[in-house]
């Protein structure tokens, strides 16, 4: 269990951290067509952090009756990772640049137009992953030679869930999200 007001505080560097480089190495894999097709929005970045404390409290007074302040509510790192996926498909921090824009309508190579398309929902499942890795970062070294292993069909299913999310963010439920957390580490995280 996480004290989940520390859990911002904890995990904000280390999302900075891994969205950055899911960004570089996206635009790396692509650097032969395109210099930087995708970008960071530190504004999106900034809202994140201040609605997840909002999103947060709601939920603690909506399900637990209590506040953030109390030091001794905690909520399982399966709930926080829901509400941080939740934050994340509302603003969307990865957006494409200009040219990426551009080059978006020019290129025919449809994993390019996936992943442009859908790389919020895709920095998700890694997100998703490396929570479990840290078994929410109380350890980042707990374990880190597991991953979550989807099928292709089950990769695409959790993108299309995702996406569901991110245009249509009234309809996501924490609780329901979590469920969802928690069934894919139990199922679906073990060694490759």
């Amino acid at each position: 269990m996480e004290n989940s007001a520390n859990s911002l505080r904890r995990w904000k560097d280390d999302i900075v951290l891994l969205i950055n480089e899911f960004v570089q190495e996206v635009n790396s894999q692509y650097a032969s067509l395109i210099t930087e097709p995708l970008t960071v929005n530190k504004r999106s970045l900034d809202r994140i952090w201040y609605t997840y404390d909002k999103e947060l409290e709601k939920f603690k007074r909506k399900y637990l009756k209590k506040s953030s302040k109390d030091k001794e509510v905690k909520i399982d790192y399966h709930k926080i990772t829901a509400l941080y996926l939740k934050v994340f498909l509302i603003f969307e921090p990865i957006r494409l640049t200009h040219e990426g824009l551009e080059k978006r309508k020019e290129i025919s190579d449809i994993q390019f137009e996936y992943i442009m398309d859908h790389a919020n929902e895709i920095f998700c499942a890694s997100l998703i992953e490396v929570i479990f890795r840290g078994n929410g970062w109380d350890d980042d070294t707990k374990r880190p030679e597991k991953r979550l292993m989807l099928s292709d069909k089950e990769k695409r299913w959790l993108i299309i869930l995702l996406n569901h999310y991110r245009i249509y963010p009234d309809t996501i439920d924490v609780l329901s999200l979590a469920h969802t957390v928690y069934y894919l580490e139990q199922a679906r995280f073990r060694l490759p």
